[in-house]
C-alpha cells in the first residue's frame, strides 16, 4: 500500500500538538467512511476537526479573499499609464460633479502614488498648478507626473500655508484629499473622521472663497457629523461613492462646492462652540 504524509496532515497535527513523524496510510477518497458531520469525511484531516474549519474557510471564502485585486480598473490603469486604479475614482467624481476646471490651482492631500496628480493635470491643463502632499516621497521618472505638479513630504496635521504656497502665490481653488488612516479593523472610521477634520481646519489658510473640496472618509458613526460640519462652511456638501470604489470598501467622498470662509470664521467665534 502506498504510504504518504501530506503537508496538510502535518500542519493539522502540529496545530493539535500531536505530530507523529511516522508515515500514515493513504486512504482513497472512495474508501473513506462518512463521519457524523454531514457532508464531511471522517478521515479528511481538515473536515474531521471542526474548530479548524472557520480558519480555513475564512481564508478561502471571506469577502476580502473573494475581491478581485486585478479588476477592470486595475487593468485599465496599467493600459492607460495611470499609477493606480484610484485614478478612476477622481475621473468619475469629475464626470459627475465637475469639481475641476482648466487653470485651477489644486492641492492634493495624500497624493501618493500620484494617480490623482495625473488626472488633475489632464483636466486643469498647463495654466493650472498642482501641489501634492504625502507622508511618503512621491518621485517618478520625467513624463509620469504633469510638469506643473510639485510634491512635498509633510504631515497634513501640521501643515502650514508656507509649506505649500510660495511667496506671492494665490490660494488654491480646489483641495483634494484621498487620505485614509492605516486600517486595523477597529476604529478606522474614527481615525478617518479625524483626518477629515484636519483638512477642514486647514481650509481658511489654503482654499480661496468659492473653492471646491473632495475629501475621502470611511463610513461610520462620525460620517454624518463630518458631512454636516463640511456643509456648514460650503454652499453645498454631498456624499458620493464612485463606481471605481470596491464593493467591500466603506469609503465615501464628501463633495463640497462654494467655500465660504466667513462661515468658517463665524463658527469659530460662535459663543455656542
Amino acid at each position: 500500500m502506498l504510504l504518504r504524509s501530506t503537508t496538510l496532515e502535518v500542519a493539522t497535527a502540529n496545530a493539535l500538538g500531536r505530530f507523529d513523524s511516522s508515515p500514515r496510510p493513504f486512504i482513497p477518497h472512495s474508501e473513506r467512511r462518512p463521519s457524523r458531520f454531514k457532508g464531511r469525511i471522517q478521515n479528511d484531516p481538515v473536515h474531521s476537526i471542526p474548530h479548524l474549519i472557520p480558519d480555513c474557510y475564512t481564508l478561502l471564502y471571506s469577502p476580502m479573499a473573494r475581491r478581485t485585486l486585478h479588476d477592470r480598473y486595475f487593468k485599465d490603469a496599467k493600459a492607460q499609464g495611470y499609477l493606480a486604479r484610484s485614478a478612476y475614482k477622481l475621473i468619475q467624481i469629475q464626470q459627475a460633479k465637475r469639481i475641476l476646471r482648466p487653470g485651477d490651482r489644486v492641492l492634493d492631500l495624500g497624493c501618493a502614488p500620484g494617480s490623482w496628480l495625473q488626472v488633475t493635470g489632464q483636466i486643469i491643463g498647463d495654466q493650472g498648478l498642482i501641489v501634492g502632499v504625502d507622508l511618503t516621497l512621491v518621485a517618478h521618472p520625467a513624463g509620469i507626473l504633469p510638469e506643473n505638479a510639485r510634491t512635498i513630504v509633510a504631515d497634513v496635521t501640521t501643515l502650514t500655508r508656507q509649506d505649500v504656497l510660495r511667496e506671492g502665490d494665490s490660494l488654491f481653488t480646489v483641495v483634494l484629499s484621498d487620505m485614509a488612516p492605516n486600517t486595523t479593523g477597529h476604529g478606522d472610521d474614527l481615525r478617518s473622521a479625524t483626518l477629515c477634520r484636519s483638512v477642514i481646519k486647514l481650509l481658511p489658510q489654503l482654499l480661496a472663497p468659492g473653492g471646491n473640496l473632495v475629501m475621502k472618509i470611511l463610513e461610520g458613526a462620525q460620517y454624518p457629523t463630518v458631512l454636516k460640519e463640511t456643509a456648514c462652511v460650503f454652499a453645498s456638501a454631498r456624499g458620493f461613492k464612485p463606481k471605481a470604489s470596491r464593493d467591500v470598501s466603506r469609503e465615501m467622498f464628501i463633495i463640497a462646492t462654494g467655500y465660504a470662509p466667513h462661515r468658517h470664521t463665524a463658527r469659530n467665534t460662535s459663543p455656542n462652540e
